[in-house]
This record gives structure tokens, sequence and C-alpha cells, in this order.
């Protein structure tokens, strides 16, 4: 391993430690206490039964999930004792091929939502995001239902015009409701605009697209992204040996980590009560 490898796994180590303290919320009710007359109380009330503190703790929860899992991952025990003396680490950290940026893409994507709904300082622009990705999930639903040949009780126009309804009683105004309910946004537009709402920016997508091409098995992906070592050459077919690369699992966990606890800051103000001056 190399000294730079070295070094990238030491901090990969310490970010995925410290984001130990995230996992407290996975269980912790009292944590996601949405106040009387706070922001996002208002918010809730605006579109019931689709409330936006409901989606926007899902997303962290499941973006936490998802950083746990990598950490459980790669973490693998303690350095044997003899291994010790060369390395100032003194837990193991294995890195598989591909799993640790398909966990990081998940984290990724599901805080991005989070921050991408909640993020807003306009109170319509938050109800309309949260509306655009009920009525996605929806979408997806309607294929699912399609595909294992299963009527839904209540047919998609229906649920739509009621996501429709909901906005414009809200206040969204008809045109804007109906883009964001009949089109809904797709994930790399949430992604895009979740990273230009924090100081990640565009690598936000960046890395999102990185871990997103890796998790699909794009070949594009393995030969450009990840390390490989020439085995031997057979008829003009090269066999190499496929490994994980340290600094661009650091880079996407730790813009996950980002994103999870800029999540949580804006739920913990939106969900307290104003105080008048």
């Amino acid at each position: 391993m190399s000294d730079e490898d070295e070094q990238y796994q030491r901090k990969l180590l310490d970010l995925l430690n410290e984001s130990q303290s995230f996992e407290a919320y996975m269980a912790d009710v009292p944590a996601w206490r949405v106040e009387d007359h706070s922001s996002l109380a208002a918010d809730d009330q605006r579109i019931h039964p689709y409330e936006l503190s409901h989606a926007v703790r899902h997303s962290l929860v499941i973006a936490i999930d998802h950083l746990r899992g990598l950490r459980q991952q790669m973490v693998t025990g303690p350095v044997p004792q003899e291994r010790r003396k060369r390395r100032r680490m003194h837990v193991q950290l294995d890195l598989a091929p591909y799993a640790p940026l398909t966990m990081a893409r998940g984290a990724i994507e599901n805080a991005a939502k989070a921050v991408w709904m909640i993020s807003p300082p306009g109170r319509l622009d938050r109800v309309k995001r949260r509306i655009g990705v009920r009525a996605g999930e929806l979408d997806n639903a309607h294929q699912l239902h399609k595909t294992i040949g299963v009527d839904p009780k209540i047919p998609l126009e229906q649920r739509r015009q009621d996501l429709l309804d909901l906005l414009t009683q809200a206040g969204v105004p008809e045109h804007e409701a109906t883009e964001f309910v009949k089109k809904p946004p797709k994930h790399r537009r949430i992604v895009r605009e979740a990273g230009e709402s924090t100081p990640l920016g565009r690598d936000l997508v960046i890395l999102w697209s990185m871990c997103s091409a890796v998790a699909h098995g794009e070949l594009t992906a393995t030969l450009g992204l990840l390390e490989r070592e020439v085995i031997r050459r057979e008829n003009g077919v090269v066999l190499a040996r496929v490994t994980g690369q340290w600094s661009l699992v650091f880079w996407a966990a730790l813009a996950a980590r980002d994103l999870i606890a800029r999540g949580l800051n804006l739920y913990q103000e939106r969900a307290r009560r104003y105080v008048a001056g």
C-alpha cells in the first residue's frame, strides 16, 4: 500500500468512526420532534398527509443506515499483533472493489433528497419539492404494478390529481404544481441541486455519478475509476486484478457525511418554534 493510500485509509477510518454519532437518530424519537408553531410544523400542515418532516426523516435515516453499512462492511476487526509495528492503525479496513461505492451512493442519494426537500427558504418551494418526490414514488409504484399485473385500488391519474389539488390548495401556482406532479424530478436533478445548496457544489453530482456508474456495473467505471493490476496477457486479452480506490471511497463517504449533517441541522432549525423578537 502506498503512503497516499495509507493516509486515505486512516482518514476514512476516522470519518466512519465519527459518523457513528449519527446512528442515535435512527432510534431517538425525541430528536425528530417538530414543535408547534415551527416552520416545519406549518409545512406539514399545508400538505398533510404527506408531511415534509416525515419524508426528510425517512431519507436521513436511510442515508445514515447506508453509512453505517459502509463502516460495518469495511471495518473487519483489529490488526494482527505482528503487523502493528509496521502500521499506525490498530483496526483493519477491508476495501472491496465495488460494494463500498454502492453503499456510499445510497447514503449520498438519500441525504441529498432530504437536503433538497428541506433547504429552500420559501415554504412553497419546500412543499412543492416534497410532493414532487411523492409523485415520483407513485410513478415507480405504477410501473411495478404493471410489471406484476396488479391493478392498484386507486388509479395513478386520480392519485396525481389529489397531489395537484393539495399543492394548489397550499398556494403553489397551478402551472408549477402540474410540472412537479406530472414530471417529477429525477435523482440527478435532486442531487445536483442539493449540491448547489451546500459547499459541495457540483462536486456532489460528480461523486454521485461515479458511485452510480460502479453500482450499475458499468465497464467504463471499472476501467476508469478503480485500481487495476495486469496479471497476464493472452491472445489479445488482458487479465487484470481489480481493487478499490481508497481516495474515491473517502471522498464519497465525506460527501455523504457532510450532507447528512446538513440535513440534520436544517431539520432541527426548522423544527424549532420561532420566537418573536
